[in-house]
């Protein structure tokens, strides 16, 4: 899920009183970006974040982000959760995915983001896309923390929601077991050309429900397989663009969410 709107161009905004950029390092040392999203069903689990890498340059070996999740509220409010990565991992001009090392509990509205670092000499460098200025009539989904405090973009005029993707996956109030590993749930060739092959591994006789979302959540495939027990099934995504996708993967009480690459 994500506050960028179709159609929207992504920008990096350079201060004009200060060195530096609205999301990233800059003068005026803001070092925590948010984003806020509402609405997502109340039992989830964050999956980690893509985020739309501008500029990723690290002064040395172990300069780091911190990739982070956080409860809602009017700002920003309990940490949820915090990964380190080192920024030498980052492609700038592209979008980077980050796991979070466990799946975060999160309800129906939170924030994710980063924590960057001024402790090295010379200056790290990285900061991400943002969507561009919807102005006074639009509406923001965009934090910093600075001096001590956070505070919303719209603060200071500027009405934007940061490059910034959650995958999330919901969780269910019964039984549902949710698998992360590849010895529960196999899918192959990835990348692929648009077709691909699913082995859940399974030794009774449930249908296998298979949906793939875009990156903007829209469904673009949903079959059942019955009987899967018999080997692989084969997905056929042929006719779609290339990019990423999220498989959504349901074996009776068993639940996954796995990304794929369609190249072509």
């Amino acid at each position: 899920i994500t506050n960028i709107q179709s159609g929207e161009q992504l920008v990096m905004y350079k201060y004009q009183q200060q060195w530096g950029t609205w999301a990233g390092h800059s003068g005026y040392g803001d070092d925590k970006f948010a984003e806020l999203f509402s609405g997502a069903t109340q039992n989830t689990k964050l999956q980690g974040i893509y985020l739309g890498v501008g500029k990723a340059y690290a002064s040395n070996a172990s300069s780091k982000i911190s990739i982070k999740a956080w409860n809602s509220g009017s700002v920003p409010g309990t940490q949820l959760a915090s990964k380190d990565v080192l920024i030498s991992n980052f492609s700038p001009g592209h979008w980077n995915y980050v796991p979070f090392t466990a799946p975060v509990n999160v309800g129906s509205n939170f924030y994710v983001g980063f924590q960057i670092y001024y402790n090295n000499s010379p200056l790290d460098t990285f900061a991400v896309y943002n969507a561009v200025n919807r102005g006074s009539g639009g509406f923001n989904t965009a934090y910093a923390y600075e001096n001590g405090a956070w505070h919303a973009w719209s603060e200071w005029n500027m009405y934007s929601s940061l490059a910034i993707y959650a995958v999330v996956c919901p969780t269910s109030t019964d039984n549902t077991e949710i698998l992360n590993t590849e010895k529960d749930i196999l899918l192959f060739p990835n990348p692929s050309k648009g077709q691909f092959y699913i082995d859940p591994f399974i030794k009774n006789n449930d249908n296998l429900n298979v949906s793939v979302f875009d990156i903007l959540g829209k469904e673009v495939y949903r079959k059942v397989f019955v009987n899967p027990a018999q080997g692989p099934v084969s997905i056929d995504l042929s006719n779609i663009e290339k990019g990423i996708y999220f498989v959504k993967i349901q074996c009776g009480n068993k639940l996954t969410t796995r990304k794929i690459s369609i190249i072509k």
